[in-house]
């Protein structure tokens, strides 16, 4: 799932800070080469799963456990930080032109909040862009029947679809 990913992009990145150059490696020199080891994941991402929730990188396949482009939203605020300006646009077309809510028949209540809900609103804190904090709310709306439980916590998985609730 998203973890490939990650874990391609963190093992890139751990590989640019303990490799590489000799002498001395200056912050700016780390933050570049995390920078491109995030751009080639990022290009694998987009060259064959843009979309989707994640890429397993080794067998160039995609996953669908949310049906909610999960890799590219959880990565809108890292673009946009680097400055990935072309990727964040085009990201961002994407999401305005194909995202919705309710692709999915269950989901996770914890990870949809944490990846999704947190991503839009982090890339309409960082840019400002409403179409990122209407998505957060759309997806919040989706979600809203996992808090309607007479007890002080939200279920675990919401049919988003039927709004059937699962407690495990």
């Amino acid at each position: 799932g998203m973890g490939d990913l990650r874990r391609y992009v963190g093992l890139l990145a751990i590989m640019a800070l303990l490799g590489g150059a000799k002498g001395k490696v200056t912050d700016g020199d780390r933050a570049e080469k995390i920078k491109e080891s995030f751009k080639h994941a990022w290009k694998g991402y987009e060259s064959f799963c843009f979309g989707h929730d994640f890429l397993h990188p080794i067998h160039k396949t995609c996953q669908d456990d949310y049906g909610l482009a999960m890799t590219m939203v959880d990565s809108l605020d890292t673009m946009y930080i680097m400055g990935l300006h072309e990727q964040f646009n085009k990201s961002r077309d994407w999401i305005q032109a194909n995202f919705t809510a309710a692709k999915r028949k269950r989901v996770s209540v914890f990870e949809t909040i944490i990846r999704a809900v947190a991503g839009f609103e982090s890339a309409y804190a960082l840019s400002g862009d409403k179409i990122f904090i209407d998505k957060a709310l759309e997806v919040a709306e989706a979600l809203s029947d996992a808090f309607k439980t007479p007890f002080p916590v939200a279920h675990v998985a919401l049919g988003v679809k039927t709004s059937s609730i699962q407690s495990t």
